[in-house]
């Protein structure tokens, strides 16, 4: 009989619980902050204006062929709010998700139109990554916050 490692159940084992925890008790101890000047950790929630692409879409792992799956993940924006921080801008994030679809869907056209006219379709992924759309004019006057933060993914 085959010896797996990996569940074939959707249970969550003993042993993910385990290292959930160590991975939870490991991680402050994993960041480094280039600049802090005192302003982090954030001690209590306030009202927060978030921003950029890693906001929602936060890179979880490596991306290709070093991209993991997980059971689930939190983004930056679920993290805040889990933390009781107010997000107040969730129209500009919802604006921007809007963008990255349209973005990402004429992106999978081109590279489809360019596949049926007979490109190699692994050179066709290569040669044309997905570029993430620009977001929305921001404008702090309309974001009541305490707190700016722009997430930068690292793609």
């Amino acid at each position: 009989m085959a010896n797996y490692k990996a569940a074939r159940t959707d249970t969550v084992t003993s042993r993910e619980k385990e290292h959930l925890a160590l991975v939870r008790s490991l991680a402050p101890q994993c960041m480094v902050l280039l600049e802090n000047n005192g302003v982090l950790p954030l001690m209590s929630p306030c009202p927060v204006a978030l921003f950029g692409a890693g906001a929602r879409r936060t890179v979880k792992g490596g991306t290709g062929s070093g991209d993991v799956n997980s059971r689930s993940v939190v983004n930056v924006e679920q993290g805040l709010k889990n933390a009781g921080f107010q997000i107040v801008t969730e129209a500009w994030l919802d604006e921007y998700d809007r963008l990255w679809e349209e973005a990402q869907a004429a992106h999978t056209a081109k590279m489809k139109e360019r596949i049926e006219a007979g490109e190699n379709p692994i050179m066709v992924y290569f040669a044309t990554p997905f570029k993430e759309p620009e977001g929305p004019f921001i404008r702090p006057e309309k974001a009541k916050a305490d707190l700016a933060i722009y997430v930068i993914p690292r793609n």
